[in-house]
């Protein structure tokens, strides 16, 4: 029982070394001791290393909605811990708040099944910003004027993208382009959350 108390406090010690983490409890096991091959595989199992993404548009119906399912398509596919949500900055201003018909076209080009389609636009500041790794806003000229006059948006840092709405630019060339970005973007935090979990697992302390 000694035993099985110390590795919980290993396991709890480790888990404060990464960003956020979901800790997943489970029954303590009565075998004999674990060898170490072992002990980094349930160390492994017990780990999630969730990092957040948020993307940024105007009304949240047309280019955040479509690089939320996009990277969670990918993010799916290369099964690592990421999760997307979008918003909107000015959601409510506008009659649509449904998923916007073009996004919805260059997803089933795409092949890609949205798992949101049924669902309304979400205000930036109606969601918790402190739970996101990453916030973008997908076109700067359009969006940084807005951020910054924010409240909410203030202390929170925010990339910009350059995926410019319809009419001034075509979906059929704009979502393309941002389908390119959201998979590079889902590369980039693959290879991020490999190496944290990595070095966990190796017992790096300078996490």
């Amino acid at each position: 029982m000694m035993l099985e108390k110390l590795w919980g406090a290993i396991y709890r010690a480790l888990l404060l070394k990464c960003g956020e983490r979901e800790w997943q409890e489970e029954k303590p096991s009565i075998n004999p001791p674990l060898k170490a091959h072992d002990l980094n595989q349930k160390i492994k199992n017990r780990i999630i290393i969730m990092h957040r993404v948020l993307f940024v548009c105007t009304a949240n119906i047309f280019r955040s909605r479509f690089s939320e399912e996009v990277y969670n398509h990918f993010a799916g596919k290369l099964n690592i811990p990421s999760k997307a949500f979008s918003a909107g900055l000015k959601v409510g201003e506008y009659v649509t708040r449904s998923i916007y018909r073009p996004a919805l076209e260059q997803l089933k080009y795409f092949d890609i099944k949205p798992k949101r389609k049924d669902e309304l636009s979400v205000h930036v500041n109606d969601l918790d910003l402190k739970v996101y790794h990453k916030i973008i806003c997908m076109d700067e000229k359009e969006h940084r004027p807005m951020v910054e006059i924010n409240d909410q948006l203030s202390n929170v840092s925010v990339d910009y993208w350059n995926i410019v709405d319809e009419p001034m630019v075509s979906s059929q060339i704009s979502l393309p382009l941002c389908y390119e970005k959201v998979k590079t973007l889902v590369e980039e935090i693959s290879k991020t959350c490999n190496w944290k979990t990595n070095q966990l697992l190796s017992g790096n302390n300078n996490l």
